[in-house]
């Protein structure tokens, strides 16, 4: 049975939303995100999600999404909603690269758009809800597509030679002094802990000491 939990108890809980990939191209220029987006049309991620067509925008590299390709003229935004307000950043057109027709042919017929976000700037975006709008000449929002994210996930965390991919020893490992929580969930914003008295009795502890690797 699990000892009753004393205050003495430490706790060392890594939280693996960087990992060691803070120092590969964060310091890219890159296009200041901004907030063009009809705001009388679309003032919240509730309204957004009210508009949503489909989950057809694919995210798969920091500079990389696809969309289905189409004939009608619009503009395409990508879009992160937080509490703070909407950022969007334009989508420009771009040719498929080749290694996404090989490693992803489902894809080889949709357009392919460069997002003009750092490295940094993605990670704290995918913490965001996100969408992509298709923009008419007029300014109206014709098409809200919600984004598949997995792949620029993947991009960014596990590509490296030491990241996500090479950790070992995720959840509770018993230490000599202590126990070590680790938790890999680059897009989570908040971490919570539930241990356990003798009685069964749950105690939900906040994670405020966090170390980012």
């Amino acid at each position: 049975m699990m000892k009753k939990h004393k205050a003495s108890l430490i706790l060392y809980t890594i939280f693996f939303t960087t990992m060691l990939l803070t120092a590969c191209g964060d310091n890219t220029q890159k296009q200041t995100p901004s907030t063009v987006i009809n705001k009388q049309s679309l003032k919240s991620t509730e309204e957004l999600m009210r508009s949503v067509t489909d989950s057809s925008a694919h995210w798969l590299t920091t500079d990389l999404l696809v969309l289905p390709k189409t004939n009608t003229a619009i503009d395409y935004q990508l879009l992160s909603s937080s509490k703070t307000g909407m950022e969007t950043v334009a989508l420009t057109k771009m040719a498929l690269p080749s290694k996404v027709e090989e490693q992803s042919p489902h894809l080889r017929n949709f357009q392919a758009f460069q997002v003009n976000l750092s490295r940094s700037q993605a990670k704290a975006w995918l913490k965001q809800p996100l969408f992509v709008a298709g923009i008419d000449a007029k300014g109206e929002v014709k098409k809200v597509s919600t984004v598949q994210t997995g792949a620029v996930i993947d991009a960014l965390y596990t590509e490296g030679d030491n990241d996500a991919d090479e950790v070992k020893d995720l959840g509770a490992t018993i230490l000599t002094n202590g126990v070590s929580f680790k938790l890999w969930a680059p897009t989570a914003q908040k971490v919570e802990l539930l241990l356990f008295n003798d009685d069964s009795s749950g105690v939900l502890t906040p994670l405020k000491h966090l170390h980012l690797l």
